[in-house]
C-alpha cells in the first residue's frame, strides 16, 4: 500500500531562519522527521512512499532516503500548491481501485497502522483520519460569565478529539480535489464529513506533531532518553 507524506513545508519555525531546512529534514536525534515517520510505516509492512515536496525539494531527493530500504518517490507538487492540490498532483501515482494512506511530515504517534487500516476496511467510506488528544500548553479556563470558575494547568484534554494528520483514502477522494489551491483540511475533509463519507479512527495513545522549536526539542528529549514511543523498530 502506497503511502503519501505532505512534505511541502518550511521549517522556520524551528529557528526562525527564513533559510532552513524543509521541516520534513529538521532532525529528531540526528535523524530527519522524515526517516522516523518512513522507519514507522515500514515497521507495519508498509513501505512505498510519495514524498509531496514543494520547498527546497531538492534537498530531499538529495538526502539520500534513496538508499535505503524504501521504495521512495520524492515529487516536486510546487511551492505554492495547497495540501490538497499536493495530493491531486500524485493521482497519476495512485491506481483507479486503490486504497493509500497520507500522513504529514511533522507528526509522530504510536498509532497501530494494522488496525486503523482494518477500521477503514470494515466502515465502507472513502475516507478516515486518525484523531487524537490536543495538547493544551496554556492551560484550560472555564467560565461564568466573566468569572472564571475552573483553571487547569497545562494538559492533554482527554474530552477533545483532532485530526491526528494521518489518513487512509479511496482513490475517490481524488476527484474531489479541483487543483493546486484546494486545502485537504478546510476543503475535502469538511466536504467528506458533510457527504457523511469520513470516518474517525480515536487514538488514545502517543500523538506529538513537529510544529515549534519547543515541540522538537520534546521529541529529541524523548529520543535521547529512549523513550520514544514511535520507536516500533529495531
Amino acid at each position: 500500500m502506497k503511502v503519501i507524506i505532505l512534505a511541502g513545508g518550511q521549517g522556520t519555525r524551528m529557528n526562525g531562519d527564513p533559510e532552513a531546512l524543509p521541516k520534513s529534514l529538521v532532525r529528531i536525534g540526528g535523524k530527519p522527521i522524515l526517516w522516523h515517520i518512513m522507519n514507522y510505516y515500514s515497521a507495519f509492512g508498509f513501505d512505498e512512499f510519495i514524498v509531496a515536496a514543494g520547498y527546497k525539494a531538492q534537498d530531499i531527493r538529495e538526502y539520500g532516503f534513496g538508499q535505503t530500504e524504501f521504495d521512495l518517490k520524492v515529487i516536486d507538487t510546487g511551492f505554492f500548491t495547497e495540501t490538497g492540490g499536493r495530493i491531486k498532483r500524485l493521482a497519476s501515482f495512485i491506481k483507479n481501485d486503490e486504497t493509500f494512506m497520507l500522513t504529514f511530515a511533522s507528526c509522530l504517534s504510536d498509532i497501530n497502522l494494522k488496525s486503523f487500516l482494518e477500521f477503514h476496511n470494515e466502515h465502507g467510506k472513502l475516507a478516515s483520519i486518525a484523531t487524537v488528544h490536543p495538547h493544551l500548553e496554556e492551560g484550560k479556563v472555564e467560565f461564568s460569565g466573566n468569572q472564571i470558575t475552573n483553571f487547569e494547568k497545562a494538559s492533554t484534554d482527554r474530552s477533545l478529539w483532532i485530526n491526528g494528520g494521518f489518513a487512509i483514502l479511496n482513490n475517490e477522494v481524488l476527484n474531489r480535489i479541483a487543483g493546486d489551491n484546494t486545502r485537504w483540511e478546510s476543503h475535502i475533509l469538511v466536504q467528506l464529513a458533510q457527504e457523511g463519507e469520513l470516518m474517525g479512527y480515536k487514538h488514545d495513545g502517543f500523538w506529538q506533531s513537529m510544529d515549534t522549536h519547543k515541540d522538537k526539542m520534546k521529541l529529541d528529549k524523548l529520543w535521547e532518553d529512549d523513550n520514544a514511543p514511535w520507536k516500533v523498530w529495531e
